[in-house]
């Protein structure tokens, strides 16, 4: 199981001694949403062109396949 990360800890500990526990865990929540939201704008900006690449590849494949079979009536007509 896995714990709180360590700066926390050490910021609730200064707290702790010096009795502003209050103020260094809003401190402590405020760094842990900011490095969430860096982690999440960078896995977005990652994502976003991925999934615009694997829609085009299989709306490719799509529009091979009915191609293809539009062809082989073509020719199955034609005979």
């Amino acid at each position: 199981m896995r714990g709180l990360p360590r700066p926390i800890i050490k910021l609730a500990e200064v707290g702790e001694t010096s009795g502003a526990l209050g103020q260094m865990l809003a401190r402590a929540g405020e760094r842990e949403e900011a490095d969430a939201l860096q982690k999440i704008t960078r896995l977005s900006r990652l994502l976003g062109p991925l999934l615009i690449m694997a829609l085009g590849a299989m709306i490719g494949l799509i529009m091979g396949g009915v191609l293809i079979a539009l062809t082989d009536i073509g020719s199955i007509a034609g005979s």
